[in-house]
Formats: structure tokens, sequence, C-alpha cells
């Protein structure tokens, strides 16, 4: 049995290590440094030992000054091996994982307690256990769980997912644009632990009323933020959905996939950018699969993301997977995996520096929707 833990072992002594190089560097120290100049001096009085010490030192400087110069060096290697100590363990260090948050996903499971809204329910279950698995084998510490259309505006299995996960799930309701009870139903959902609330896609009939302004005005004042799903050709509605945008000025509005503009229409990504002017407006960095014309890593697509961070800013980005209908085929680009979609927001925006990916990651998402965690 060696005198010294190995190396492979050491991570675990991180605490031990730190107090035994503060013990070390106090023994050196005492050692190393010259008696004073003068033994009536104050500043160094505390130095000056007794004469029966200055025997006992002489015997056991050489082998103590040994012990402690030993021991920093077993300490310097144990905090190098762990990450504690020089320049590599800077927060800042490119070694260290980024949080990564995603910000929009849907979950729903066949359950009586838990009817379908519609006629044609999924085909299967995306379950949140199937979520928190795919999750934890992709490096993604938090999700934001966003009310799916197959349910309206029964929102209890979503808020029973977040009750249940509370530390990786936060949870965003949907309600009927046409009703206006939804104004109360919004304080209620705040009340269940709902922090934000999603409208699509949109539609014009409903969007452009004064019953629509109330609600909106409610969630603004809930600090809600709102996410909008302009559609599948959602480009084509920014000319008449940012009108009330710009007015509502209070309200926090999150554009859900980029609004899907296709990355051949700039115009409609020129209508998308000059929304960068509102400060009040972010957008989620998704659907790049369903809108590229070409194979992963979908290269146009991205040229799109790059000019949205430009314009917007990392902090008003989000990455989101929109797992699982990233693998559905009814979309265009609907056989993409959750690995995918990960995997291209880690390391296929070279465009962007460490502390843009970082925000676009994870931080963004993490100021709205887990504050403090």
């Amino acid at each position: 049995q060696t005198p010294f833990p190995s190396l492979s072992a050491m991570p675990l002594l991180r605490l031990r290590a730190w107090i035994l190089l503060g013990a070390s560097l106090c023994s050196a120290w005492e050692h190393l440094s010259p008696p004073p100049s003068h033994p009536d001096s104050p500043s160094c009085a505390w130095q000056f030992p007794a004469r029966g010490h200055l025997l006992r030192r002489k015997v056991l400087s050489s082998s103590s000054l040994g012990g402690s110069v030993a021991a920093l060096g077993l300490t310097y290697l144990a905090l190098r091996q762990r990450g504690g100590g020089g320049q590599d363990s800077s927060p800042s260090s490119k070694g260290l994982r980024m949080s990564v948050v995603d910000s929009a996903v849907h979950v729903w499971k066949e359950d009586p307690r838990y009817p379908w809204a519609t006629s044609t329910p999924p085909a299967a279950d995306a379950s949140a256990e199937e979520l928190l698995a795919l999750m934890d084998s992709n490096g993604v510490d938090r999700t934001v769980l966003v009310q799916p259309i197959c349910y309206l505006w029964d929102n209890s299995y979503v808020r029973d997912c977040m009750r249940r996960f509370p530390d990786r799930f936060a949870a965003v309701a949907r309600v009927n644009p046409e009703d206006d009870a939804s104004v109360l139903k919004l304080e209620e959902l705040a009340k269940e632990g709902f922090v934000g609330v999603r409208f699509g896609p949109l539609d014009r009939a409903w969007w452009d009323t004064e019953r629509m302004r109330r609600i909106l005005a409610k969630a603004g004042e809930l600090n809600f933020p709102v996410l909008l799903f302009l559609g599948k050709d959602g480009g084509k509605a920014l000319p008449w959905v940012a009108p009330t945008i710009r007015e509502m000025s209070g309200v926090r509005f999150i554009i859900d996939h980029m609004a899907d503009v296709p990355p051949s229409d700039e115009q409609q990504i020129q209508q998308l950018l000059s929304l960068a002017s509102c400060p009040n407006v972010l957008v989620k960095i998704s659907h790049v699969w369903a809108t590229s014309s070409q194979k992963y890593p979908w290269p146009d697509a991205v040229s799109v993301v790059q000019k949205v961070v430009n314009a917007f800013g990392a902090d008003r980005c989000l990455f989101a997977s929109d797992w699982p209908v990233c693998k559905m085929p009814a979309w265009p680009g609907g056989d993409t995996s959750y690995e995918m979609t990960v995997k291209l927001a880690k390391e296929e925006y070279k465009f962007l520096s460490e502390d843009e990916l970082a925000r676009l990651l994870g931080g963004t998402a993490s100021s709205i929707w887990f504050p403090g965690r």
C-alpha cells in the first residue's frame, strides 16, 4: 500500500487538498522567513521563536521543510487533476461545459387522465420520462415544456410534468384567444406555476382584436413571455403581426422558430430582422432542419441563424429543439433526431464567440425561465 493516494483518486480529495495547501504554505513560510531585524519589532514579533524552539527547529527544519515542499507539490497535482488550480480552471475556460436549456419541447401521453382535444391525436407518446432520458444523454440541463395543440386549452399534463420535475422543467401554457375568460385564466395559470403563454398558429381573425390586446396586456402584467408560432409559412404573417408587437412594448414576445422564414426569401428575412429594433422581442433559434433545402448541418438555414443573432444579439436568442416535432414526417425535415438538433447548436454555429454561444445555448433562457438556478 503506497503512502500517497494515486492521481486517479485525487479528484475526491479537493477539499482536503485545499486545507493541506494552506497548512503547507504556512509551514514553508515559517521555515523560509528570516528572523526579524529587531526582536522588539511589533510587526515581526509573531515570527520570533522561543529559545527552546530554535533548537527543535534546527533538528527538524530539514525534514519538515522537505515535507512541506512535497505536500505543496502533491496538493498542486491534486488541484490540477480536479481542475481547481491554474489558468484552466477559469469559469470562462473552454474545458468547462456550458449550461444548455432547450426552450421549446412538447410532451404528451395517452392517458385517460389527460384526454385528447383533437380527433387525430399523436400516433405515439412523447412522455416526460422519455424526454428526460434524451436530455441526460445529450447534456441538456433544463427544458421549457410548451403546451401541445393536441390538448388545446387543457394544460394539466404539462403542469403535472413540471410539478414532478421542477428542477428540470418550466411550463408554458395555452389559452383560447377567442375567449374573454382567457384573461382570468392567465391569472389561474400563474398560480399553478406556469411561466408563459403560447399562441399559434396565428390567425389574423383573432389576432387583430381588442380581446387579444386585453389577453396580451394581462400576460405583460404577469410577466409572462408570449410565444408566437406564426405557422409553417410564418414569414408571410410578419407584416400583419408586427404592428401589434410594436404597439405593445410592455409585453415580451418570443418569435418561435425564427418565424420559419425560408433561407431563400430575403424579404421575409428582413421583415424578421426589422423586429430587432423592438427591445421586447426575442427569437427562438429552431426549425433550422425545417426551413433548409440542404442536408445536415443545413448551411443555408444556419446563415439565417447568423443574421438573426447579429441583428438581435445573443442575449435575445434562445436555442430550441422542438422535439418531438423535429422527427415528425408531416414537417419538412421531419426526420431529425433530438441528438441532431442539440449537436447543431453546440458545434455548428462557428460564427459565435464563446460568450454568445453560452447565451444562446442556455444563458438567455435561464434568465427568463430559471432565474437564480
